[in-house]
């Protein structure tokens, strides 16, 4: 687990690469900002935020499964970020 990265990940430096090939300018994790957002626009207000499908918990993708070691602090931690999230998105 300890290679799983916070940020310069796949799919963020794809969405990062993108941006800039249109002409968008962004400022990469911003520290002054809670959570430490992966792309910041400061001149709309605006974040972009790449979210991670395991840490997540999401059950309907494919490529998603529970880790045979330490199971049952994982699955307390997923239980734990879908509360969390369902608490700040509501």
């Amino acid at each position: 687990m300890q290679q799983i990265r916070s940020s310069n990940t796949k799919p963020e430096l794809l969405i990062r690469r993108f941006l800039h090939a249109h002409g968008f300018r962004y400022s990469p994790h911003s520290k002054k900002l809670p959570g430490k957002p992966e792309i910041v626009r400061t001149k709309y207000r605006a974040i972009i935020l790449c979210m991670v499908v395991f840490g997540m918990g999401i059950l309907t993708v494919n490529i998603y499964v529970i880790p045979k070691t330490r199971t049952g602090w994982w699955l307390n931690n997923i239980n734990t970020n879908k509360a969390n999230d369902s608490k700040a998105f509501i």
